[in-house]
């Protein structure tokens, strides 16, 4: 028995070695941002990047911090585009959800033919930027950014996988006292349907936080922006004035370089920080629900 024991702690020993080991991987990355925020360029540039660095410094945040005005227009934007549609991501999917969970929905086998067939084919971007632009006028247009992104195969399988768990007498029993399908539907179903709901949001809420190719392709270079893209068109902007011939070598150290960047991506990261704790133990139910039962 000692003998298995032992057998048994190592094998955890090495499970949590492991973790511990993907944890650092996954943090490495944050840590490096902040130090690289925390360096003048002119220390950068004598010694490299470095996790530690040896005369940590804020002008990168003041610097940031004095040209907040278009940075508060790109963070105004993207909460904008993350709250609605998130809303309607997480609303459209549950509705979606709903109809093809009822055993009685007549259309339900066709309707789930075409949600997996957009799981496996797309038209692709060139497609996608036709119909969008030339078709439907949204160039430039905060629509875009929310809508096509909205009904997603995979949402739509978790959450119609949790419905299809819930007791079925439960509808029948309301229906019987009377209640309509959108009483059922807010009332009982998306009451009893959290841990899945929490998931779709915070995976709807990431994925538009971190949008970058649907604004750079659809938004001209001056317009409504989201913080990805302007932290884009800053490194962009910093990389050509560092490049320009005109500027004396011994000024290179003054222009705003890595740590101005670093210190917009540290600040771009803070939501998702404040945000993904909340909803982290619906997530982590909700897709085990969905992996089971889709």
């Amino acid at each position: 028995m000692r003998i298995g024991k032992k057998k048994i702690d190592i094998v955890n020993l090495f499970i949590h070695l492991f973790f511990i080991v993907i944890s650092l991987a996954i943090v490495y990355p944050f840590i490096s941002m902040l130090s690289v925020s925390l360096l003048s360029q002119k220390e950068a540039m004598a010694e490299g990047y470095s996790i530690w660095p040896k005369n940590p410094t804020v002008e990168s945040y003041v610097l940031v911090l004095n040209n907040f005005s278009p940075i508060a227009k790109a963070l105004a934007t993207s909460f904008f585009v993350c709250v609605t549609g998130t809303l309607l991501t997480v609303i459209l999917n549950a509705m979606y959800a709903y109809a093809v969970s009822r055993p009685t929905f007549p259309a339900r086998r066709i309707i789930n033919f075409i949600l997996l067939f957009t799981m496996f084919f797309g038209g692709g971007a060139s497609a996608s930027y036709i119909v969008n632009v030339n078709w439907l006028h949204l160039k430039n247009n905060l629509i875009i950014l929310i809508v096509p992104g909205t009904i997603g195969a995979m949402s739509v399988i978790i959450i119609r996988s949790f419905f299809q768990g819930l007791p079925y007498g439960l509808v029948e029993s309301a229906k019987l006292d009377g209640a309509s399908e959108y009483q059922i539907f807010f009332k009982i179903m998306i009451p009893l349907s959290t841990p899945a709901l929490g998931t779709i949001a915070i995976s709807a809420f990431i994925g538009y936080w971190n949008a970058y190719y649907a604004p750079m392709m659809y938004f001209d270079y001056g317009k409504a922006t989201t913080l990805s893209l302007y932290l884009q068109r800053l490194m962009d902007r910093m990389s050509m004035f560092a490049d320009s011939a005109n500027i004396p070598a011994e000024m290179l150290d003054l222009v705003p370089g890595e740590g101005m960047a670093m210190a917009v991506a540290c600040i771009t990261v803070l939501p998702m920080v404040f945000v993904f704790p909340w909803f982290q133990k619906y997530f982590v139910k909700g897709m085990a629900i969905g992996a089971v039962k889709a």
